[in-house]
């Protein structure tokens, strides 16, 4: 059960138990408290269960931009050899909330990897930091991990952001490498 559905089986009990309540003390429920009552709670645990990606909206992301699109360029070594793969990331940036999906889009290298597609959520802090996890959802195995990359300023060559990712890895050891972002010609 996703967290909004759990969370509205929540409201709907907590509206029932006090309605309950109201007519076991003998007062007759008004629909439209009811109704006040299930927007308030719903309200409440909607707040609770996204007050971090809440702040991070309303919050500024400073002097910091980015592309709604990059390429992103990242190692991944084993003892069997290393690659670089090559994604495309489309980005959305809500104030200092960063979403992003990526796919891969090729593999140069001695690891054979397959093409696969990834969720990034991640903050911009005020000093052009942006951190972050990683999830990607393959058809034999989840792979997750996080992330932090320096912004450039002014980058018009190079990579607009450069730094390190972290995860695990298909035998469940803990992998890392470079991770590069490009802006992307659209």
């Amino acid at each position: 059960m996703t967290k909004i559905a759990a969370s509205l089986v929540v409201n709907i009990l907590t509206a029932a138990v006090g309605t309950l309540i109201v007519v076991f003390i003998g007062a007759k429920p008004h629909v439209g408290t009811i109704l006040w009552t299930l927007l308030a709670i719903g309200l409440t645990i909607v707040v609770i269960n996204y007050q971090s990606r809440l702040a991070l909206m309303l919050s500024g992301k400073g002097k910091w931009t980015l592309p709604t699109k990059v390429r992103s360029e990242w190692q991944f070594d084993t003892s069997e050899g290393s690659a670089v793969i090559d994604d495309i990331i489309v980005l959305r940036v809500i104030g200092a909330l960063v979403l992003g999906k990526g796919r891969s889009t090729s593999v140069r290298g001695d690891v054979d990897l397959p093409s696969f597609e990834y969720k990034i959520v991640a903050s911009i802090r005020s000093e052009g930091i942006i951190e972050g996890s990683w999830t990607s959802n393959l058809p034999t195995r989840n792979f997750y991990g996080t992330f932090q990359l320096q912004l450039v300023r002014g980058a018009e060559k190079g990579p607009i952001a450069t730094g390190k990712w972290l995860g695990v890895s298909r035998r469940a050891n803990i992998r890392s490498g470079s991770w590069d972002w490009f802006a992307e010609n659209t």
